[in-house]
């Protein structure tokens, strides 16, 4: 199995009684893991390269984090994003159709419903993962405004291994919610630098009209 997988055909000699002695083909195998891992390259150079076209370069910067809550709305993403899910859709369906019989000169010791009892769960994480792609989940307040992108926040490798963005978003959006009611201590602890009374004022010439709109820019 570890030879197939880097394999896209195979020989009868190099089968090594994995696959039957008088039959050459494609590796199954070989097609899935290969394309998964093309379709996984292709994204994430997509992202590398719009990264680099951004220039952020401390995943501490706001900066940064700005481009990764805006990057889940730029076509390029949403592209990669369909591409991922449309490979996960293709890779089930060809799955079943396997199983099924349905695809001539391949075979395995599988019915759909064995398949579907032996694999379910592992493809229902990697169909709602694909999906989730397509999904952004950006902070609800105003983060696109110059106070946001030029913030240094406080966080560690560790904290960037076991916290996306968008969870990260999430506690910074409940800082920003506490520190709007009078409980500054949890912003100043991610963001020490951050005044959040700057986000009402960001795009504001200090009228009345502006002043009654505060959090209305607060919130996005």
């Amino acid at each position: 199995v570890n030879e197939a997988m880097w394999r896209v055909s195979y020989e009868p000699s190099l089968s090594n009684g994995c696959y039957k002695a008088d039959a050459s083909g494609y590796s199954l195998v070989g097609l899935f893991h290969l394309s998964a891992l093309g379709v996984t390259a292709l994204f994430l150079v997509i992202s590398l390269l719009l990264l680099a076209q951004n220039g952020a370069k401390e995943f501490t910067s706001g900066q940064y984090l700005v481009f990764t809550w805006d990057l889940e709305k730029r076509c390029l993403y949403r592209l990669g994003s369909l591409a991922v899910l449309a490979y996960v859709v293709i890779a089930i369906y060809m799955a079943f159709s396997i199983a099924a019989g349905h695809v001539p000169g391949a075979h395995v010791n599988l019915d759909p419903m064995q398949l579907l009892h032996l694999a379910w769960t592992d493809m229902a994480l990697l169909f709602f993962s694909a999906i989730a792609l397509l999904l952004p989940n950006d902070p609800p307040f105003n983060w696109r405004c110059p106070l946001v992108e030029n913030t240094e926040f406080n966080r560690s490798i560790f904290n960037l291994v076991k916290q996306s963005n968008d969870a990260f978003g999430q506690e910074l959006t409940n800082a920003v919610v506490r520190a709007h009611l009078g409980n500054p201590e949890d912003l100043q602890d991610l963001a020490p630098d951050f005044d959040v009374s700057r986000l009402h004022a960001d795009g504001g010439d200090g009228s009345e009209e502006e002043s009654d709109d505060a959090d209305s820019r607060l919130w996005g």
